[in-house]
């Protein structure tokens, strides 16, 4: 296997100025005021005004953002240098006071952080984790006691399928030496012209969850959804706001979950 984690940050670091301008991420619109959380995230944490927040995987920051602009007392962490840097321009932009750091969320220990009231991370989180174990580490050192800690990202059996034919066409249990894909443009811009590679890890809802309570976390709330908040293909059709499905798939199916544990 080659450096999956060199791999990983250099796709993100492709991407993400063409993420930011893109029409997926909507940055005018959230420069006015519009929040880019979803109403799974806002519905599963609640009040967040007056706690200290920690968003692993934040991408150039717009959701760590718009927890601040709740109340909360912000740091973001992701493994691309590009993101960050956009987050810290966003942050300053705004005038938001929020911290922004590198690094790979399976091992932070080189930043020193004091615990967090919460951590949080959602949509396109673990499938680029290859170690969860040492993610959920990460997650217990940074919660204070009585701490809570969410994650809302794409169920495992979204990931299953082609997005374009539907067609089963990866491995639903753990997969350690995952998947090198090669691809041009992303999620977000498919039309960018970027060609790049990146690994993609499938990871169940077992080992999310057992990574966790081995970690020490207690289960509080475990849900899932029948629908994406956001269009990744042109195979998704719009059933209500921010509600996005395959059009073709006949049968109920969860694109999403969520998961709230404590400390």
């Amino acid at each position: 296997m080659e450096n999956y984690l060199e791999l990983n940050k250099q796709w993100w670091d492709q991407h993400t100025e063409s993420h930011f301008k893109s029409e997926f991420y909507k940055v005018d619109e959230f420069l006015a005021g519009a929040s880019s959380l979803k109403k799974i995230e806002l519905a599963a944490l609640g009040s967040v005004s007056g706690k200290s927040l920690l968003h692993l995987q934040c991408h150039f920051g717009q959701d760590t953002i718009s927890w601040s602009r709740m109340g909360s007392m912000v740091t973001g962490v992701d493994l691309s240098s590009q993101a960050i840097s956009y987050a810290k321009q966003l942050a300053a932009q705004l005038q938001i006071d929020a911290q922004f750091y590198e690094s790979d969320v399976q091992s932070m220990q080189h930043l020193a952080l004091e615990p967090f009231d919460i951590v949080f991370t959602s949509y396109g989180t673990v499938s680029w984790l290859r170690d969860l174990d040492a993610w959920a580490q990460t997650i217990y050192q940074h919660l204070k006691l009585g701490g809570t800690f969410c994650i809302v990202d794409f169920h495992p059996m979204f990931f299953v399928l082609d997005w374009n034919t539907l067609a089963l066409s990866y491995d639903y249990f753990d997969r350690a030496e995952g998947y090198l894909e090669n691809e041009e443009g992303s999620y977000a811009d498919g039309q960018s012209g970027i060609a790049g590679r990146s690994y993609y890890f499938p990871h169940n809802i077992a080992s999310i969850l057992s990574s966790l309570l081995r970690a020490g976390l207690k289960l509080e709330d475990f849900q899932e959804y029948d629908y994406s908040p956001y269009n990744l293909s042109t195979s998704m059709s719009q059933r209500a706001q921010d509600e996005y499905v395959f059009s073709d798939l006949k049968i109920s199916f969860p694109y999403v979950f969520s998961l709230i544990m404590s400390k």
